[in-house]
């Protein structure tokens, strides 16, 4: 039995402009192109120049309409259609074929991490533990370098843009304003982070 398609119209907008008010997250600001070689080497130099503007719910709506649960696919007029994984790497230079990352867990020491990643201390959230990173401090952090930057500078920068590009486009939550602690120590190394898959 075909379920009533006023219900899945409603669904679907509420679908469509739950994902337009939350999920996504611009940095704000275009990098310094002396953070694009580190990006580069963490592979995420793609990535780094996606400057995303508005969404649009309208089109949204239209794409949550035509998907098909049941066979994970899209339904248009010239057939069937699904994202696959090598769409989503061309389209973003991201590498599938590398390292996995899992079991993200707790990270020990998350004021000394913060502190030797990104060269400053993030404030504690309200209950005194430091588990996020938001997004306006990274902003007013590393937005602009120095006006004669070390590379270390440059490095924690390019950390710090990581960061809200892992939180705020790639892997988004409902926080929408902030990125978790535990993907920092990934960017230790930013050659061995351009080997993550």
């Amino acid at each position: 039995m075909d379920p009533n398609p006023n219900v899945l119209l409603n669904d679907s907008n509420h679908i469509a402009a739950r994902v337009h008010q939350t999920l996504v997250h611009d940095s704000g600001y275009f990098l310094d192109r002396r953070v694009l070689p580190y990006l580069n080497v963490a592979g995420f130099g793609v990535v780094g120049y996606i400057q995303l503007s508005e969404l649009r719910a309208d089109l949204i709506s239209a794409l949550v309409e035509r998907w098909h649960p049941k066979t994970h696919t899209f339904h248009f007029p010239c057939g069937e259609v699904t994202i696959m994984l090598q769409g989503v790497a061309v389209q973003l230079g991201l590498s599938v074929n590398g390292d996995a990352v899992t079991r993200l867990g707790k990270v020990p020491d998350p004021w000394g991490t913060c502190k030797r990643l990104l060269g400053r201390v993030s404030r504690n959230d309200d209950e005194g533990r430091l588990t996020h990173i938001k997004f306006n401090w990274l902003k007013q952090n590393f937005r602009h370098l120095p006006s004669s930057p070390k590379q270390m500078d440059i490095i924690y920068a390019a950390r710090a843009f990581i960061l809200q590009l892992i939180g705020g486009i790639l892997l988004p939550n409902v926080n929408q304003n902030k990125v978790s602690i535990t993907y920092l120590p990934l960017l230790e190394d930013l050659e061995h982070a351009g080997r993550f898959s």
